[in-house]
């Protein structure tokens, strides 16, 4: 399940994430103001900085309550992970016949 194992990379690595998709945002923020020719550079400038700001804290919100989604609900249990819990405890339950099987072994001696 693809996207079980990146919802568990994005809970495990949230500010990878945050930089990751604030700098393309603001990159073409930036790249959509060089169009206004009536600005000067340090309005360009300024219009990207507040404008990029509060595109990153969107972001971080919603990675945030992502975050805090996955704090109250758990991580993912992705299918491979789940075939290995299921033969740990199909191995446990093995063990534990084992011992009772020497331990009544050993009672009829």
């Amino acid at each position: 399940m693809t996207h079980h194992m990146l919802a568990n990379f994005m809970y495990d690595h949230p500010f990878h994430l945050l930089v990751a998709s604030s700098l393309p945002v603001v990159g073409s923020i930036f790249l959509t103001q060089k169009d206004h020719a009536h600005l000067k550079l340090s309005q360009k400038i300024m219009h990207t900085r507040v404008l990029g700001q509060l595109s990153v804290l969107g972001i971080l919100l919603s990675v945030m309550f992502f975050r805090d989604y996955m704090d109250r609900n758990g991580r993912f249990i992705e299918r491979d992970l789940a075939d290995q819990i299921k033969k740990f405890e199909l191995s446990e339950d093995a063990l534990i016949a084992h011992d009772l099987i020497q331990e009544a072994a050993y009672l009829k001696k």
